[in-house]
């Protein structure tokens, strides 16, 4: 049997919360942001939109896989976050897959990027 990248790593599925601090929403995604979590991401960046959330971290420190699909999509969301004059920052681990390919397609530098979340919001 085949396995994919993802169950080769032993990731699991991709999980998405939020946390309001302020005026600023954490979007915290941990897993794998794969083919099927775009819709996932985006539904989730729709809904807080809707809301008149404006203001975003990012928060992508435990993605432990993203293929190119993921990589899209935050690129898309971020596009559209910015259309409606709202701001996103980005949480990447310091080291790992996941800021290895923001790094090597230099999609890292369309963000300010931090290690944590908390060092996000006190800047």
């Amino acid at each position: 049997m085949v396995k994919s990248p993802e169950q080769a790593l032993g990731v699991v599925a991709m999980e998405i919360s939020t946390e309001k601090y302020g005026e600023v929403t954490v979007v915290r995604v941990s897993g794998s942001f794969a083919f099927g979590g775009d819709v996932q991401l985006r539904e989730k960046f729709a809904e807080l939109l809707k809301n008149d959330v404006r203001t975003f971290v990012l928060d992508m420190s435990n993605v432990a896989f993203i293929d190119s699909i993921g990589l899209g999509e935050t690129v898309a969301c971020t596009k559209r976050i910015r259309e409606r004059g709202g701001s996103i920052t980005l949480v990447l681990a310091e080291t790992g897959k996941t800021r290895e390919v923001f790094t090597i397609t230099g999609v890292d530098r369309a963000f300010e990027v931090f290690t944590s979340a908390e060092a996000a919001l006190a800047d």
